[in-house]
């Protein structure tokens, strides 16, 4: 749960009373179901190394906001596989190529659809509807000598959520 609570101060009795149109309760429950499976073995005298991995992910959320009722739910099921070549030309010096799909789930507070007043000049906002992001990874890297480790790394990401500066209007009822 996530609660922003806004106070307003009564002068006439000497107390704080919740403002209903600065709070919100946001109640938000993310479960996930996995299987991981990985498969390592050596070859050609022990010179080659091969891992291979799998993980299987069904991902179910659900976004409530409290106050007025909105219920937002996500599931999707995910396949996210990982290699790892390594070829060993002596006892100092390797070369490894890695391979990995990975994903990245959004924060409860990127999912909150609330607008949260910072201050004065910055409000935030969250989408209920923002998908995780995923990317491809690859390395090749080199040892040698136990204190030479270049390497070289691309990654390709989709579906990233980024934070958005927009002017407000009077359609944001602030």
């Amino acid at each position: 749960d996530r609660d922003y609570n806004s106070l307003l101060f009564n002068q006439a009795t000497n107390e704080y009373t919740n403002n209903p149109y600065e709070s919100n309760r946001f109640k938000y429950t993310e479960n996930i179901n996995s299987f991981y499976a990985s498969l390592t073995n050596k070859y050609f005298d022990k010179k080659l190394s091969v891992r291979l991995g799998l993980r299987m992910e069904q991902t179910n959320t659900k976004g409530e906001q409290v106050n007025n009722g909105e219920i937002n739910t996500l599931h999707y099921f995910n396949v996210f596989p990982n290699v790892r070549l390594g070829y060993k030309f002596s006892d100092d010096k390797e070369l490894g190529l890695n391979y990995s799909y990975r994903l990245r789930r959004p924060w409860s507070s990127q999912l909150n659809p609330f607008v949260k007043k910072s201050d004065d000049y910055n409000y935030s906002t969250g989408n209920p509807a923002l998908e995780p992001s995923y990317s491809h990874s690859f390395n090749l890297s080199y040892s040698s000598d136990f204190a030479f480790f270049p390497s070289l790394s691309y990654t390709h990401s989709y579906n990233e959520s980024e934070t958005m500066r927009v002017p407000l209007d009077d359609s944001w009822g602030i």
